[in-house]
């Protein structure tokens, strides 16, 4: 029962750091739209200065989502190795007890 629970714990383990490195993905690949993004809207020298400030607070506002995003990626990532941590924790004093026995 044990050994079952913790195949179920490694796979939930494995499950939140494929999440967590899509979020890492997600992150990256917005960061390189906002550099190619960034590099495209530079090159343009006719731009005035009402589109540039529009043109950089599009670009903080993605920032700011971007490091929302990585933020709760993170936070998720650790609150699911707590839990985890928790339930082995249990199982182990579970084990522990049983052996006492």
């Amino acid at each position: 029962a044990v050994q079952e629970e913790q195949g179920k714990v490694v796979v939930e383990l494995q499950q939140a750091r494929a999440e967590h490195e899509e979020g890492r993905e997600w992150v990256r690949k917005q960061e390189e739209e906002i550099a190619a993004r960034t590099t495209r809207m530079d090159a343009r020298d006719t731009e005035g200065a009402a589109q540039l400030k529009a043109r950089d607070e599009a670009v903080l506002a993605v920032e700011r989502a971007i490091e929302e995003k990585r933020v709760a990626v993170e936070r998720s990532i650790e609150e699911k190795r707590a839990e985890v941590q928790t339930r082995l924790d249990a199982m182990w004093d579970e084990e522990e007890v049983h052996r006492r026995k």
